[in-house]
């Protein structure tokens, strides 16, 4: 679990200026810290539901409202139905927005991808997967 936060939290510190290491555990004393940009971070987050990150205009109002907050961190959604609506064709309008607020709003973003399965069902798996029963078999044994 702690590599994953610091995996999810090491791109937005890269794309900040100048960061001087990868997000990291730090013992101090009796204490462990998470460490993003050299210094102690206390994550102060929120999560945005899982589908709501899929509409930049649904989502604007909502960016102030977590700054009014005081939302430091938010963990947002990036799902393959989402950035591959059609097969071959890469559609990244929602999840670059997410991007694009996050960092506009100086909060840090955690992005959690959903590809053909979450919570065991294919919910977020793209129309043209579930559709093609011959090609993409859910599970059962190939002849």
């Amino acid at each position: 679990m702690r590599s994953a936060l610091l995996l999810a939290l090491a791109p937005s510190a890269m794309a900040s200026a100048a960061p001087t290491a990868l997000p990291h555990l730090q013992r101090n004393g009796a204490a462990t810290q998470l460490m993003v940009d050299g210094e102690p971070y206390l994550v102060l987050g929120g999560e945005l539901h899982n589908s709501s990150p899929s509409s930049p205009d649904y989502m604007a109002p909502i960016w102030d409202k977590l700054a009014r907050n005081h939302v430091r961190t938010v963990i947002g959604a990036a799902s393959w139905e989402l950035v591959e609506p059609q097969e071959g064709h890469y559609d990244f309008t929602a999840v670059d927005d997410q991007i694009r607020q996050a960092s506009a709003h100086d909060m840090k973003l955690v992005l959690i991808w959903f590809g053909a399965y979450k919570n065991a069902e294919s919910t977020y798996t793209p129309s043209w997967v579930r559709s093609d029963t011959a090609r993409f078999q859910s599970g059962r044994a190939r002849s």
